[in-house]
């Protein structure tokens, strides 16, 4: 008598790939055409570089209302700052990735000093955008609605979302930043009150110090 065994199915490995840019360099950054072009970084980074003024934000999140703007005069970037900003940001990131995959080939003090200064300078232009940019978060904070949830929680919720959006945002496609960067900011309140919601139903209830009972 002959029986028939069912072989166990085979286990399918999955292989992550990390995604490369179309130079074939892998790093996390922006691509753009420029980059590999000489003389990019004196246009960028060089002594004849243009300054770029950007707006400087102060907000209280605990005071809604309570919007100012520095000294600074400027109230938004131009968009040839903005394009400027951008492009300095991810060719920094994308200088400092071609040094890291040398400098795991083969370590070099010299090249490390070189990706600290790459480093610095892709954090000055991150911060910049952002820093010009915060009001943005607040003004959709305030147009926003969502049930129990605080405004501070939003404003939280919605600056994450924006260092996000300068992360992935490129600038080649001809858009403004603000109208990418708003609808990042709205996904963000909308994954925040699904989260919160699904927080309500299981604790229906919040803590309250004055209702604990006490020790005496």
């Amino acid at each position: 008598m002959i029986t028939a065994t069912r072989e166990a199915p085979k286990t399918r490995q999955l292989r992550v790939v990390k995604p490369t840019s179309p130079t074939g360099i892998s790093g996390d950054y922006v691509s753009h055409p420029c980059f590999t072009r000489p003389g990019t970084e004196d246009e960028l980074f060089g002594a004849n570089a243009e300054r770029i003024e950007r707006p400087q934000w102060t907000s209280f999140p605990e005071i809604p209302e309570e919007v100012t703007l520095k000294k600074s005069g400027k109230t938004k970037l131009s968009a040839d700052d903005e394009v400027r900003l951008f492009l300095r940001y991810n060719y920094a990131r994308y200088r400092l990735g071609l040094l890291a995959q040398a400098q795991q080939r083969r370590f070099s003090k010299v090249r490390a000093k070189n990706m600290e200064t790459w480093y610095r300078r892709a954090q000055e232009a991150r911060t910049m955008i952002v820093e010009a940019n915060m009001a943005l978060v607040l003004a959709m904070a305030k147009r926003s609605w969502v049930v129990n949830v605080e405004f501070s929680d939003l404003v939280s919720e919605g600056n994450m979302a924006l260092l996000r959006s300068v992360e992935k945002f490129d600038v080649s496609r001809g858009f403004k930043f603000s109208t990418y960067a708003c609808r990042a900011i709205l996904k963000g309140f909308s994954r925040l009150a699904t989260k919160t919601g699904r927080y309500r139903q299981r604790f229906p209830t919040e803590y309250d110090p004055e209702l604990e009972r006490s020790d005496y």
